[in-house]
């Protein structure tokens, strides 16, 4: 995993709260938009992401709607559901 992953994972999780597009452009990815969506869908990076929620106590349920509304495009405005 490069640095660049490794930043956009700490952002995805952190300060962009869940948003792919946000946490590409605080990695420093130029088409934060369509960089996003490939990182997440990024199964290196989506097990990363899954494993730092495991640490954090997120249950299974949570992580299961959370990847559904992800793939929907939707957002939960800075809330872990």
């Amino acid at each position: 995993m490069t640095p660049k992953q490794k930043k956009f994972i700490k952002a995805y999780l952190g300060e962009a709260q869940f948003c792919a597009a946000k946490a590409a452009r605080m990695a420093g990815y130029a088409d934060a938009t369509h960089e996003g969506w490939r990182l997440k869908n990024n199964p290196e990076i989506l097990s990363a992401i899954n494993e730092a929620l495991d640490g954090a106590g997120m249950s299974e349920q949570r992580k299961r709607v959370r990847q559904k509304l992800d793939a929907e495009g939707r957002r939960t405005r800075g809330r872990i559901l």
